[in-house]
């Protein structure tokens, strides 16, 4: 979008213009926006049930397999850019 993402380490407009930021054509920023969204009213409804005394033991669930999911995720794609360009040996 024109603009220099914001980033503690060097090579992230790299990693951001690479094959590893989209995946069918859309950004993998999208998906995380849309999943960590999930995840948020997810819990807003948890919360809210569990103020009425409703059961939320199956959304508890859902809860903590989508933070596990995004965190799994979340660790392998830090991880691309240096399986990307290895070190080299000498």
């Amino acid at each position: 979008m024109g603009s220099t993402p914001a980033c503690p380490i060097s090579g992230c407009e790299t990693v951001l213009n690479s094959s590893y930021s989209e995946l069918f054509g859309v950004p993998l920023s999208l998906f995380g926006l849309l999943a960590y969204g999930g995840v948020a009213a997810a819990a807003v409804v948890a919360g809210q049930q569990r103020a009425t005394a409703r059961d939320t033991s199956s959304l508890d669930l859902g809860l903590a397999a989508g933070a596990s999911t995004l965190a799994g995720v979340s660790g392998m794609l830090m991880c691309v850019p240096f399986r990307a360009s290895p070190l080299p040996l000498s």
